[in-house]
């Protein structure tokens, strides 16, 4: 049995079940990257405040242009943190699971370009409140503002979090696998995701505005809290130098 490297600074932790060494700085930057990530998500959302939906959304994001920007900025920096984290897995994982870990990278990239797609989306609603005064009250403008902020609500809440469980589960699937983190946290990850994508496909079933609010959002908390803890777990503790601390931390 290969004894235990120290896991400060970049130094590897070296596991003893004959797998190669597991960087130390990428559980650092894949747990930071789950912070930020929450953080940009939510921050994106009670940014913008009220949904802007209906008839009316195009006068409401020109009313609120700085709102609406900075709620699009964050949804993309949480765009290219989806990726990210994807990344940071398949480092962690791909020499045990990586067919895994691939697949969770492909549908996590699914998942960035409908968060960037709900991104733009609320920059055309910006655009179309740039139109000379009184075009925005045009039926026609009115109409295309719904139809922009149904096709972001839809990418932001409805597909985005489809792609997002799809890829988690298979991150979790991978964790589970190779027991590099405690069962019980992984565990509780499967149920958040299963979760939010049960949420995500409640809300495409009901039709516009796609939203996860009100009772939706307990639904979704769990996998957030869960994302935090995990994120606190790789930054302090990092990935079980064997399996037989990860089975010794249920």
């Amino acid at each position: 049995m290969t004894p235990v490297v120290g896991s400060g600074g970049d130094r590897p932790i070296v596991r003893t079940d004959g797998d190669p060494p597991v960087p130390r700085s990428a559980s650092v930057a894949v747990g930071t990257m789950l912070i930020l990530g929450v953080f940009t998500s939510l921050a994106g959302t009670l940014v913008l405040g009220e949904r802007f939906n209906g008839a009316g959304a195009v006068a409401a994001a020109g009313d609120h242009q700085s709102r609406v920007m900075t709620s699009a900025v964050l949804q993309l920096v949480t765009a290219a943190g989806a990726v990210g984290i994807a990344l940071g897995f398949h480092a962690l994982l791909r020499s045990h699971c990586p067919t895994l870990a691939v697949g969770a990278v492909a549908f996590r990239g699914v998942e960035a370009v409908f968060a960037a797609g709900s991104a733009f989306a609320l920059v055309a609603l910006v655009v179309l409140a740039q139109l000379p005064s009184g075009s925005v009250e045009q039926p026609g403008i009115a109409s295309l503002g719904l139809v922009v902020t149904s096709l972001r609500d839809a990418s932001h809440f409805g597909f985005g979090v489809v792609f997002y469980g799809f890829g988690a589960l298979l991150t979790y699937v991978a964790l589970l696998k190779s027991r590099l983190l405690p069962r019980a946290l992984v565990v509780w990850g499967v149920i958040g995701v299963v979760l939010i994508f049960c949420t995500a496909l409640l809300g495409l079933s009901d039709g516009p505005p796609y939203a996860i609010d009100g009772w939706r959002t307990v639904l979704a908390a769990p996998i957030a809290l869960q994302e935090l803890v995990m994120a606190v777990w790789l930054i302090s503790r990092g990935p079980s130098s064997s399996p037989a601390v990860a089975a010794s931390t249920d």
